[in-house]
């Protein structure tokens, strides 16, 4: 599949994985975060809910010291911490409601409410006893049975809302703590695949740039050696060195079929010189031979000439000779006739 794909599309590849396994690193880590920063959220939000939890437990015992104290001593300061302790709980308690999430814990809130005004009713009652100068009917009201079973029922929910709240805060630090190692564990894995994948595409990448190069290379020397006989070299991608090295090809069997066009040219004008040679030598020597017989036909001529010299001069010999015959013979016939 990689040898199809272009040098461009490789390089894409490879470093796209490597964007994506960043990006895959990048979310799983915001998650993560976002998932340690709600458990760290709900461990803080734990940690006011004891704090309150604890002040309305404080709350709740500065109020029994200070109802106590007044029925012991009459002393009116015992009333006013009596009173910071009613006001301890009931805004501990307004501030912790709202927070919690579970029906367990709504439903320990709800009976804290509902024994802390129990009571408080039976402390008033017992105040105002005393107040009136009945301390023996104070006391009996103040730690009669149902204020002690208030009491503890009250303690109790006390302590299951804390023991709930520790809980869940106990299990929001595991579950961050998990997160937090699952963030780990998920960073170093994706990190180790990245590097993974990085060095296996770099080396696919550098494996099939370099064995191309060099192939191309090695053909490349061998053509500057004036080798054209080499075998092509073996194209195994389709990317642009795959190119360039069918490219290379062709031009090596291209240089090859051109010196092979120009070597039978050449043959064919040597054995044509070779023709023009040996018919330039024929022409030669026949006209050395037309030479000799101009020669020939010259003396003769130059002999004929003379001959027609002769012959002209023993015609005009003969023809004076006539010229005379006839004349004397026109003289004798003059005579003649003269005689007749």
């Amino acid at each position: 599949m990689m040898s199809k794909l272009s040098l461009k599309m490789k390089l894409g590849l490879g470093f796209g994985i490597v964007l994506v396994i960043l990006a895959i690193l990048g979310v799983t880590t915001q998650v993560s975060l976002k998932t340690m920063q709600e458990q760290a959220r709900i461990v803080a939000s734990n940690v006011q809910e004891k704090e309150l939890t604890m002040t309305i437990e404080n709350g709740l015992e500065k109020q029994l010291v200070g109802a106590r104290g007044f029925l012991l001593t009459n002393d009116e300061k015992n009333l006013k911490r009596q009173q910071e302790g009613k006001a301890l709980l009931a805004e501990a308690l307004q501030t912790l409601e709202p927070m919690l999430v579970t029906e367990t814990d709504k439903r320990a809130a709800a009976n804290i409410r509902n024994l802390n005004e129990q009571l408080e009713v039976q402390q008033e009652r017992a105040i105002q006893a005393q107040r009136a100068g009945k301390q023996k009917e104070a006391v009996a009201l103040l730690f009669s049975e149902q204020n002690n079973q208030l009491r503890a029922e009250l303690r109790s929910n006390i302590t299951d809302l804390l023991g709930a709240i520790e809980k869940l805060k106990k299990g929001a630090m595991e579950q961050q703590e998990a997160a937090q190692s699952r963030s780990e564990i998920l960073a170093l894995v994706l990190a180790g695949a990245g590097l993974l994948v990085g060095l296996v595409v770099a080396v696919l990448i550098a494996r099939s740039i370099t064995g191309a190069v060099a192939c191309m290379v090695s053909l490349i020397r061998e053509i500057a050696a004036n080798n054209l006989a080499v075998e092509d070299m073996q194209i195994t991608s389709q990317d642009e060195i795959g190119k360039a090295g069918t490219a290379l090809n062709q031009m090596k069997n291209n240089l090859r079929e051109m010196i092979q066009s120009i070597a039978g040219t050449a043959e064919h004008v040597a054995t044509a010189s070779e023709e023009l040679s040996s018919t330039s030598q024929q022409i030669t020597s026949n006209s050395e031979e037309t030479s000799t017989q101009a020669q020939v036909v010259s003396s003769a001529s130059e002999q004929v000439n003379k001959n027609l010299q002769t012959v002209a001069t023993g015609s005009e010999e003969m023809s004076a000779s006539i010229k005379e015959i006839a004349k004397n013979a026109h003289e004798s016939a003059k005579v003649a006739t003269g005689a007749v």
